[in-house]
């Protein structure tokens, strides 16, 4: 099989289960007795990565399907210069395989780097049915001449969430929404905001029940690697702005860098339901954190303005950084010095004479140092479209 691809893109097809995936490689005769290092991508869901035999990593608990799989190989492995490289794979439901970008795959010795991209050895080993593992063994061929499990309809079926979940429900009164998606996204943030508003509108329509309210949680920091998080939550923080009715649930604060499904669910719930009795029920509370609305340059600073701020803006400097980046006509980002006044924040940097624009949070997992004085996050945002 021919990496990186998806199973379903290859001679697999349609599969979820365990495969054994193998690549026997010669490397540099001075790379013997050296520490190096192995590079895999993502793997989609599990991994369990050997060299010569010996384990050296691996992810095998759910929800690391993004994480890029990075391992050290240690010195004593290394007694030759050929190498056998040995991954199980275990995926378990919709897309699943090593599957990242040819650039991913790579082996490395100081600036020495050889790919890993092109034709493995594979072994399908058992397939999942019905959550239970159908083991094949491996004999030769066995895979190819196994009874063929019936077609299955998963999520990501075209139309299948549609007409299994939403279609049955129409019929029925409702007197809003709240949704909380994004993260299987995160490759695609531009065409996300699209997607997302043509959803609400169709949901919309379908019901006949005019705007109805949408109330939805921006993704939490993660770290997706190479992927760019901080353009799908540009993209959440846009509809909102855009489509009406609706209001976002920011969780900056409550994310964790290692689990893309956070545990913090009360905080989540707990600000969707500020939003509804603010936005739906009238009362009057402060449903959300500050909200980035325009920018002016002022000299050899960028003075940014923002709503929700009425009750002040509120810095935690006890992080590391402010999270705040200032950039001139070169595009390139510093650390930006801020001062608040009022529903205002002034960037400046010695390093930026002639301020163009300002980013804040713009990263996979960032700190949330901005609230109002009520506690409420403000989200990741820029100035610029660079």
């Amino acid at each position: 099989m021919n990496l990186p691809s998806h199973f379903e893109s290859s001679v697999l097809g349609e599969y979820d289960g365990i495969v054994w995936f193998r690549k026997d490689i010669v490397v540099p005769e001075s790379w013997i007795g050296k520490n190096i290092k192995i590079s895999l991508g993502p793997i989609d869901d599990m991994d369990a990565t050997y060299i010569n035999g010996t384990k050296i990593g691996g992810y095998e608990g759910g929800g690391f399907w993004q994480v890029l799989r990075n391992y050290d190989i240690p010195a004593n492995l290394l007694t030759s210069n050929n190498i056998s490289i040995a991954v199980r794979v275990i995926d378990t439901q919709g897309g699943g395989g090593i599957y990242g970008f040819p650039d991913q795959l790579y082996i490395q010795n100081g600036d020495e780097r050889i790919s890993l991209t092109g034709e493995w050895k594979f072994l399908p080993l058992a397939e999942v049915d019905n959550t239970k593992f159908v083991l094949f063994g491996n004999e030769a061929d066995v895979y190819l001449n196994r009874p063929k499990l019936p077609f299955r309809i998963g999520p990501n079926t075209p139309s299948t969430l549609y007409n299994a979940m939403i279609n049955p429900i129409i019929p029925y009164g409702i007197r809003g929404a709240i949704w909380y998606q994004g993260e299987s996204n995160t490759g695609q943030p531009f065409l996300y905001q699209e997607l997302f508003s043509k959803m609400i509108e169709n949901w919309r329509s379908e019901w006949g029940l005019g705007d109805f309210p949408f109330y939805y949680v921006q993704i939490a920091p993660f770290n997706y690697g190479e992927t760019q998080s901080q353009y799908l939550r540009e993209a959440q923080f846009k509809t909102d702005l855009s489509t009406a009715n609706t209001g976002m649930a920011v969780t900056l604060d409550i994310g964790n860098a290692e689990n893309i499904h956070p545990g913090k669910k009360f905080e989540v719930g707990s600000r969707l339901a500020l939003l509804a009795l603010n936005k739906t029920y009238g009362k009057s509370l402060i449903s959300s954190g500050p909200i980035y609305s325009s920018h002016r340059i002022s000299g050899n600073a960028l003075i940014l303005n923002f709503e929700n701020a009425e009750n002040g803006l509120k810095m935690d400097y006890s992080l590391s950084k402010n999270e705040f980046q200032i950039a001139g006509e070169d595009k390139i980002f510093y650390p930006a010095d801020v001062k608040i006044d009022g529903n205002t924040i002034t960037c400046s940097s010695s390093k930026v004479d002639n301020p163009k624009a300002v980013r804040y949070a713009w990263s996979n997992t960032p700190a949330a140092v901005l609230s109002n004085n009520s506690g409420l996050p403000a989200s990741s945002f820029r100035t610029d479209d660079w």
